[in-house]
């Protein structure tokens, strides 16, 4: 698979703030929901990677980072379940939007789709957490 061209995570995130999102109908409070779960994904990634935010590319959108963002929000952030549902459905729209898009980078992205919303009392399926 070829490298995206630098950017271009930039331009899909704006273009899906500007436009994916808001012909949709979505309220303000969602808008803002999905900004701020898209904003702390991002940065945990960066920090992960030890690079800027506007360094980050599609290439960077790994099930793996997702999983392990999950856990770090439940461990370390101390969300709870609805929570935790509620930043993996913005992370799981911005990745189909993305993949119309950018649909050479459909097999990564379609192993964060099958991430599962975590349930009352369980613990994310051990396939899911800690694997890189």
């Amino acid at each position: 698979m070829k490298t995206a061209k630098p950017g271009t995570l930039a331009r899909l995130v704006a273009k899906f703030f500007k436009e994916y999102l808001p012909r949709r109908g979505m309220t303000t409070h969602t808008l803002q929901s999905y900004r701020d779960a898209l904003e702390l994904f991002l940065r945990f990634v960066a920090g992960r990677r030890r690079c800027q935010v506007e360094a980050l590319n599609i290439e960077h959108l790994t099930a793996a980072d997702v999983e392990e963002f999950l856990t770090h929000l439940e461990r370390a952030r101390g969300n709870g379940i609805s929570t935790l549902n509620t930043r993996l459905a913005a992370l799981r729209t911005f990745v189909r939007f993305v993949a119309s898009e950018a649909p050479e980078y459909s097999v990564e992205l379609k192993r964060i789709l099958a991430i599962p919303f975590k349930r009352a009392g369980q613990p994310l399926p051990l396939e899911y957490v800690g694997r890189r």
